[in-house]
């Protein structure tokens, strides 16, 4: 696919003369204060309503991708229904083989898994025990469920019971157990943990390569010619390292190959790149245009070397050519841009001498200067000229300088040995990252030329692979989707079903490639062609909201799928539910970024929709999470509840900046900055005036901690400061006697109670400090810190719990989390505002099936010239502009109702104008014509805010400890005992028979064995005699020890194999398997022995083990009640009794069924 990358900019990004050609858009309004009325909305959760919904126009398309014998690639928008499809299509290819285990499934979450295993699940239990629905699209999947259970009963696989035979996971599991099954050649050996956070372990490594600096070993010299680059920056070197080792499987790849031939190879590369631009361009302007072109610029070119000066078109003394050879007329494409283009990149309106075009009225000066402007006027006509141009300016050389190349060999021979330090590190911890896992999975299956025994395997194995969410990708992915469809041939039965939505690839900053989707539209993964589909039909928004969607975005996105550059089309959605308002979309622009009248804009639309419709569901989607600074404040202010994950940041917090300073100021007493902010912290409560003399004082905490403090030595010190400093002076002395006999978390909390600290605090503000505590606990180094900036880095990850008050009504997040999801009424704040400029990395890569590899090594510091690095960042850039525009594509699309967009814009040479690389940015040439910008007040004292600040009396002391808990005449009694019930009916197998129990005390001991050591599923088939003598031991007879040694490795097995059961055994912090409490419930005093429990995204998880299994003739769902019933009391005292331990943590209980390889909660 050729490569015109000016061609495939989106509007947002062209020059303001081709900005007319939009139209302006009719429904969007632009109150500033009201929301339209969404009168006769009606349905649960404001869903839309169909009461006239048209026949899908895309009907040909689901049918043919039904067909269980063909491969497809399906492009499938948002609402567009693809779950339900992949679910049908699974069905059917379960009707088609001999095993459950022929056909794999892969998502990209686990949510997605387990919402896909889920909805399965459901549709053989409906199918099993359910009439016939009316509905089409369910009689479709209620039949093809059917099938299955008639192919379920025929071959015995017992899926509703067994449904861990369903192969439906992430990539990231698939990988893991790929390594698990050959751990050899993986490289792991015992399976170890897996790093959520592996930033401390990179910044180990990049430590580690960088003191070999003072050695003699190769990796100096290395490391010697990449600071010289970088003006000898160590610690910004570090930096740079530490953010390439946490992208290696994007580089790994392109430097493990380093050869004597690579320099030629790459400057092949960077030929056929230049020479597929030039081509391009040398088509674009055509015979008739190149010909005058290159007669303007002979002209020119002996005018300006007559004249003895500078001559910007060198090249073109004694040119012949047409300007068509490719590379070899790059200089004269080159000089063309600068006699055509201004300083600032637009085309020039007139020229002078200085351009070798002189003022003389003679023949042929006169007429070579007319045509000269009469061209540069036809070029103006047309807008596809001047991006060309542009791009032309900018096109790099062919060849490496030898500096350059020089840097480039260092880098590719010093980050592969940053690899080789972070894998030792990694052995040293015990932990991986997900990276590793995918290497490792990639290096078990070997190549596909030379396959290792697991590739073969699987190839014999699994006969039909589905892929959701293919736009988000991965060249890492991408490999291991030809390894395992290498052994594949045309019409041997096996098909490959690809799902996904290039207008919603938001993933570029993981390595997702959007081209990769393209690539497969063309060529297909391996040898396996598709066939490429496309669903157009919109089932979740109503009509006149896509109608907006078709009018806004498609004359935005790119005429033509660009794998360069990830431009990809725009495909319109058919209006398949009824239009409820003329005016879905609503926005509201001010002139000048006020985040506080966004938030206040933002309250009134929350209560609008919530006193329209209390249960419909609303979100707020954001770029980034401090564009919610201002949204957060004023919620909290009004008491409104809300839901969100990783969003509102502890470290924000005063507390946690106080304990922060107290910290920094116990274990480095000579840090005064630390102590004024003590000093400063409400528990001390000195005043500014009081700092201010303080500030003078070099020698300032030794006159305060001296034996015989002399606090008249400050005169002008006040009265209520002086007692403040002798509280801080007993409590602190206290806290450095004892430093480096206590732990730090001891240390600090203590410090912080003896000062007062809670007496200023509300219940949240507790929590808040207690999850720093516990901070200070994991970051805990021989009674201090490791290093400073391990603290300030734990505080920046930390963020606030979530509110237990909330319901789903309201929810905050990204964009990025809200994919996949859909709301009544979405709020998108902060569109004008522009993220953050990336950092520069040591090596830019840019990899094309066309061109090949191109790599270019860091800059020198202060020099941006180097045109190959400037190149490829001139393409991301590129590539970023594209996402931008997905992205509010993705965020407009998850609104089912109403849609409130929220933005500002800069006044500049009398326009308005948005941010560049703004969400607004992207969409401004759509909008502009129809936006109200508002206009609001400055405010005197415009983010000034009168905080009330709550401060310790500076005679404050602590209060009396209170009196002994009396306990002696209290029994124990355990968890189990609360609430004790009778168990329901013999329908199900009863766990106080002997037999259960001996089945249950195994079972638990070998999960136990599993979470604390590791099981492979490969393992478990060794197992039986272990098992079999265990039983035998406790109890088990002869007769009976084979089926209850089955009943063990079944549920062994289905943990093992089940996403939710190694999610359980894995490694989490803070886990532990069979953990012994006692506390205080209600005045009883309770023991309790938890099967498991871990955190995990800062979530305590309590899990209880339940063996048992429905009888016959009883129901799943109606088992899992009545479990629950039965032991919800028993996991909700576990609960309670985390609570007093943990008591700043969300707590989660559940039951887990490795029996039949169920969830359940308990809420």
């Amino acid at each position: 696919m050729r490569c015109r990358p000016w061609a495939m900019r989106s509007p947002a990004v062209t020059p303001l003369s081709t900005r007319s050609t939009f139209t302006k858009p009719a429904d969007i309004a632009i109150s500033p204060v009201s929301v339209a009325s969404t009168n006769g909305m009606t349905g649960r959760s404001g869903r839309c309503v169909v009461t006239d919904k048209l026949p899908p126009s895309d009907l040909r398309a689901r049918q043919d991708a039904l067909d269980p014998e063909r491969s497809f690639i399906v492009q499938a928008p948002a609402g567009s229904g693809k779950t339900e499809l992949l679910i049908q299509r699974i069905l059917g290819l379960l009707t088609t083989v001999q095993k459950p285990e022929e056909v794999l499934a892969i998502t990209f979450t686990r949510k997605a898994a387990a919402e896909m295993q889920d909805r399965l699940l459901a549709a053989l239990v409906q199918a099993s025990t359910e009439p016939e629905p009316v509905e089409d699209y369910r009689r479709q999947t209620w039949q093809r469920a059917r099938r299955v259970l008639q192919q379920d009963q025929r071959l015995d696989w017992n899926l509703i019971q067994n449904p861990s035979r369903l192969q439906i996971m992430t990539i990231d599991s698939f990988c893991s157990s790929l390594s698990r099954q050959m751990p050899w050649l993986a490289r792991l050996g015992e399976q170890p943990g897996i790093a959520e956070d592996a930033e401390a372990l990179y910044r180990q490594a990049a430590e580690n390569l960088l003191l070999k600096l003072e050695s003699d070993s190769p990796a100096s010299r290395h490391i010697e010619t990449v600071l010289r680059q970088i003006d000898n920056h160590l610690v910004n070197l570090r930096s740079l390292i530490i953010s390439m080792l946490a992208k290696r499987d994007q580089w790994i790849r392109h430097i493990i190959y380093e050869s004597d031939g690579s320099r030629g190879l790459l400057e092949e590369s960077l030929g056929r790149y230049v020479d597929g631009v030039i081509s391009d361009c040398s088509s674009l302007f055509g015979p008739e245009l190149r010909s005058e072109l290159t007669a303007m610029a002979l002209y020119a070119a002996e005018n300006l070397d007559a004249a003895g000066g500078v001559n910007s078109l060198t090249s073109f003394i004694g040119y012949g050519g047409d300007l068509t050879e490719g590379g070899l007329c790059r200089a004269q494409w080159v000089e063309l841009s600068g006699l055509l283009l201004t300083g600032k990149g637009q085309l020039r309106k007139q020229v002078t001498v200085r351009d070798g075009f002189p003022a003389d009225k003679t023949e042929p000066a006169a007429r070579m200067k007319e045509r000269m402007l009469a061209l540069l006027e036809q070029l103006a006509s047309d807008a596809s000229f001047l991006p060309a141009l542009q791009w032309i300016r900018k096109l790099p050389y062919s060849q490496y300088q030898e500096r350059q190349w020089l840097v480039l060999q260092s880098l590719v021979r010093l980050l592969p040995l940053a690899v080789i330090e972070l894998r030792e590190v990694f052995r040293a911890a015990g932990q991986i990252d997900f990276i590793e896992v995918a290497g490792s999975a990639r290096l078990a299956l070997g190549s596909v030329e030379t396959p290792e025994d697991l590739l073969l395997q699987l190839d014999a194995t699994i006969n039909h692979i589905l892929v959701d969410e293919y736009q988000d990708t991965s060249y890492t992915q991408y490999d291991l989707l030809q390894k395992l469809t290498a052994g594949w041939q045309p019409d041997d039965g096996r098909t490959l079903f690809i799902v996904g939505d290039p207008m919603q690839s938001i993933y570029r900053f993981r390595e997702a490639d959007v081209g990769l989707f393209l690539k497969a539209v063309k060529d297909g993964i391996g040898p396996v062609r598709l066939e490429p589909l496309a669903l157009s039909s919109n089932f979740r928004s109503q009509g006149s909201l896509v109608a907006w969607h078709n009018r806004t975005f498609a004359p935005l996105f790119a005429p033509a799928g660009d794998i360069l550059t990830g431009a990809v089309p725009y495909t319109r959605a058919t209006e398949i539910n009824r239009h409820i308002s003329a005016q879905p979309v609503h926005f509201t622009c001010f002139a000048g970024r006020d985040d506080a009248s966004e938030a206040e804009k933002i309250l009134a639309i929350i209560r609008t929709a919530q006193d329209r419709d209390p249960d419909g569901s609303i979100a707020i989607l954001v770029r980034s999470r401090n564009h919610l600074e201002e949204t957060i404040k004023i919620l909290k202010k009004n008491s409104i509840h809300y839901q969100a994950q990783d969003l509102d940041q502890l470290g924000d917090r005063p507390v946690a900046h106080d304990l922060a300073a107290l910290t920094r100021a116990l274990l480095h007493p000579a840090d005064n900055v630390a102590w004024f902010s003590v000093l400063r912290a409400p528990w001390c409560g000195v005043s500014l005036n009081d700092l201010l003399v303080l500030s003078g004082e070099n020698l300032l905490l030794q006159r305060i901690l001296s034996d015989q403090p002399q606090f008249e030595m400050f005169e002008t010190l006040s009265a209520e400061g002086t007692r403040a400093l002798s509280r801080l002076r007993q409590v602190v002395n206290t806290a450095l006697d004892k430093k480096g006999r206590v732990g730090l978390r001891q240390l600090v909390e203590s410090t912080w109670l003896q000062l007062g600290g809670p007496a200023v605090l509300d219940q949240a503000g507790l929590a808040d400090a207690a999850r720093v505590f516990n901070l200070l606990d994991e970051l805990d180094y021989g009674g201090g810190l490791e290093s400073f900036e391990s603290l300030a880095d734990g505080l920046r990850k930390l963020f606030a719990s979530p509110d237990p008050l909330a319901g789903p009504q309201l929810q905050i997040m990204t964009i990025h989390k809200a994919k996949g999801l859909e709301f009544d009424t979405v709020i998108v704040p902060g569109l004008g505002r522009s993220p953050r400029g990336d950092d520069k990395q040591l090596l830019r890569w840019l990899e094309h099936p066309d061109y090949g590899l191109m790599l270019a090594p860091v800059p020198p510091a202060g020099d941006d010239e180097d045109d190959i690095y400037r190149a490829i960042g001139d393409i991301q850039k590129l590539r970023a502009s594209h996402e931008t525009l997905r992205l509010f594509y993705v965020a407009a699309t998850r609104a089912r109702n109403e849609l409130h967009l929220l933005g500002h814009v800069r006044e500049s040479g009398g326009e308005f104008r948005p941010e560049a690389n703004s969400l607004l940015d992207a969409i401004w040439p759509t909008v502009e014509d129809s936006v109200e910008i508002i206009t609001t007040e400055p405010q005197a004292d415009a983010g000034i805010r009168n905080a009330v600040i709550r401060r310790l009396s500076p005679d404050w002391q602590l209060p009396e400890m209170p009196d002994a808990v009396d306990v002696t005449d209290r029994s124990t009694i355990t968890a189990s005992e609360i609430g004790d019930k009778t168990v329901y009916a013999s329908s199900r197998f009863s766990l106080r028979s002997e037999e259960g129990r001996i089945i249950g005390t195994t079972v638990h001991s070998w999960l136990e064995k599993a979470a604390r050591h590791g099981l492979t599923e490969s393992c478990i088939e060794k197992l039986p005699p272990d098992i079999s003598s265990e039983l035998n031991i406790q109890g088990i007879p002869a007769d009976r020890l084979q089926p209850c040694t089955d009943r063990v490795i079944s549920c062994l097995r289905n943990t093992l194999a089940s996403e939710r059961g190694r999610w359980i055994l894995g490694n989490h912090r803070a886990s532990e398997s069979e953990l012994e409490l006692s506390g205080m419930i209600n005045n009883q005093l309770v023991h309790a022995s938890v099967d498991r429990t871990f955190i995990d995204d800062d979530i305590r998880w309590v899990i209880d083990y339940k063996t048992s299994a429905p009888g016959k003739g009883m129901q799943r769902e109606d088992f899992l009640d009545n479990e629950v019933e039965a032991y919800e009391t028993q996991i909700r005292t576990y609960m309670d009794l985390f609570r007093c331990i943990d008591i700043d943590r969300e707590i989660r209980g559940a039951l887990y069924f490795p029996a039949i390889d169920a969830w359940r909660e308990v809420t």
